[in-house]
């Protein structure tokens, strides 16, 4: 009789169950200090990614999967300016948010955004169940500190990390930003599905040969997801420098990003025509290549550093008497650069970088006479100190995505 009691009880549970039709996804990614861009490599990043890949292909193989929302969120640990870290969280819930949207098609108003900021509750519990030295001291700090005050010239500051830092001579701050800062620079996204209609109950004879052996339940073979690798995105831009369109020199550039803080930009130009007249000229073809190191988003905004190089043949006339050409072979030459980058629009595909460099250039020349078919003069070199690399560079960004090989 028992065995009929556990069967009803099993048709109840299946009931509950078939009619529970929201279900919860979440995906939890971490990121390195100061940063918002994506690292497959980082952390558990790898297998919270497979997650939501195992997710998508369980989303478009099944019809009857419907999202009904995704619930974003993002934080900063508590290191650094108040709206430094305001900053940062949105861009690390931005971020997650163009993955998700590079592979799903939602619309927006389905998208819920909350900026957590610092997560003071989170850090909170980490350090109760913690053997942290000092930690009712800094628990104390926590708890009873106000989050946030203005100083004296009106900016928002958090009045908690200054206590932080001070408490035991910085020995308390140094060991949570070791063992617990890590854990808050992340970015969360919760997918919730329901389905369209109720799972299809068993059937009662099957529920029943599940608990007895004597009665023989068909068993069909469950097909198990190929595992399927992640993707890794790499950030490709083209791009136009402004301030040579407006001298006539037509250019274009291109950079694409190889690792989380370093990008490669070159950029070529040439201007093959006579300016408003025959002895005002600059006509010139080279090319400038460029490494470069960022702070921040790399390729999307932020500072950098740049190594570029540069070659070029030219062909130049400034007055009615001299004309100078290059003999033949390039002139060269290296330098270092600084810039800053930002985003235009909304989905933050178009930009705008500001850039300019100091370096050498070796400029090897023969002089002609100012005329048509000048007779030639003389040949020499200069060896030229200053700005090498001057820009306002209009950018498009697109990426493209690829398997990550184990």
């Amino acid at each position: 009789m028992y065995k009929y009691l556990i069967v009803i009880i099993f048709a109840c549970l299946g009931i509950a169950t078939s009619y529970a039709q929201e279900e919860r996804t979440e995906i939890r990614l971490n990121f390195r200090v100061n940063e918002a861009e994506i690292d497959t490599s980082y952390r558990e990043n790898f297998a919270h990614l497979s997650r939501f890949i195992s997710f998508l292909q369980q989303f478009r193989s099944d019809s009857t999967i419907t999202i009904s929302r995704i619930e974003i969120s993002g934080a900063a640990s508590p290191e650094g300016g108040y709206q430094q870290n305001l900053d940062l969280a949105e861009r690390r819930i931005a971020s997650i948010e163009q993955y998700i949207l590079s592979h799903i098609d939602i619309e927006d108003s389905l998208i819920y955004r909350d900026n957590h900021h610092i997560a003071w509750d989170y850090l909170i519990e980490m350090v109760e169940e913690s053997d942290m030295k000092y930690k009712e001291a800094a628990l104390r700090i926590m708890r009873e500190t106000p989050e946030s005050v203005y100083d004296r010239r009106g900016h928002l500051v958090d009045s908690r990390m200054k206590q932080l830092m001070e408490l035991r001579y910085g020995q308390v701050w140094n060991e949570m930003y070791e063992r617990f800062f890590p854990n808050m620079r992340n970015a969360c996204a919760i997918i919730v599905t329901w389905r369209k209609e109720p799972a299809p109950l068993p059937t009662l004879a099957v529920q029943y040969a599940a608990i007895n052996t004597d009665i023989p339940a068909s068993r069909e073979s469950v097909p198990v997801a190929p595992e399927v690798e992640p993707e890794t995105v790499t950030s490709v831009s083209v791009k136009s420098n402004a301030l040579f369109v407006a001298a006539l020199v037509m250019n274009i550039g291109a950079e694409v990003r190889v690792a989380p803080r370093w990008s490669i930009d070159v950029i070529g130009y040439w201007s093959p025509y006579d300016m408003f007249a025959f002895d005002r000229k600059i006509r010139i073809f080279g090319i400038q290549p460029e490494v470069r190191y960022w702070w921040g988003d790399a390729m999307k905004r932020g500072h950098f550093l740049g190594l570029h190089a540069m070659a070029n043949a030219f062909n130049a006339q400034f007055n009615d008497k001299y004309r100078y050409q290059d003999p033949n072979h390039a002139t060269w030459g290296a330098g270092l650069s600084y810039g800053y980058a930002m985003t235009l629009g909304k989905k933050q595909r178009w930009g705008v970088e500001f850039v300019a460099g100091l370096g050498y250039a070796n400029i090897t020349y023969d002089q002609y006479e100012g005329r048509k078919n000048g007779r030639f003069l003389r040949s020499g070199r200069y060896h030229y100190v200053g700005l090498t690399r001057l820009g306002i560079d209009f950018t498009y960004r697109f990426d493209i995505t690829k398997k990550k090989k184990k």
